[in-house]
């Protein structure tokens, strides 16, 4: 699985080929719910485990040019491209509801504005993250 360096020199070329194509592009970040748990409870060998059915079925929910991307941890990231907002949407509730595990992840899905560099583009996924994290532990 690609990581987090593979992750940060595609996104830049992503949005080249956005800027030239003209055509959407959107970024998620996800992270999974309470999953120091699972290591902390069950070891890091059920950690692991959990990661690559995590990882497998979020993979089934993507297209092939998509960019699943293991940053560190239980943080992942996804390159969309030709992704608009209604398909983020769509995509991200599909990656939510695509997990076995509980209590689930939570999901930053931003689309790219023109003019927008790399760094900025993540920092707005990444605000989205944090927001969805607040809305699901005050749902639990």
């Amino acid at each position: 699985m690609p990581n987090r360096r593979a992750w940060e020199s595609q996104v830049p070329q992503a949005i080249e080929e956005a800027e030239r194509s003209g055509a959407p592009l959107g970024v998620a970040l996800l992270d999974l719910n309470a999953f120091k748990a699972v290591n902390d409870t069950l070891g890091h060998d059920a950690g692991d485990r959990v990661l690559r059915e995590v990882a497998a079925a979020w993979r089934g929910q993507l297209r092939d040019s998509d960019l699943l991307a293991r940053l560190g941890g239980d943080e992942f990231a996804v390159l969309l491209p030709d992704c608009g907002e209604g398909d983020l949407t769509e995509l991200a509730r599909r990656l939510r509801t695509a997990l076995r595990y509980d209590p689930g992840c939570s999901v930053g899905a931003v689309t790219w504005h023109p003019g927008e560099n790399a760094e900025d583009l993540v920092r707005r996924a990444d605000e989205a993250l944090y927001r969805d994290k607040l809305a699901s532990r005050d749902a639990s």
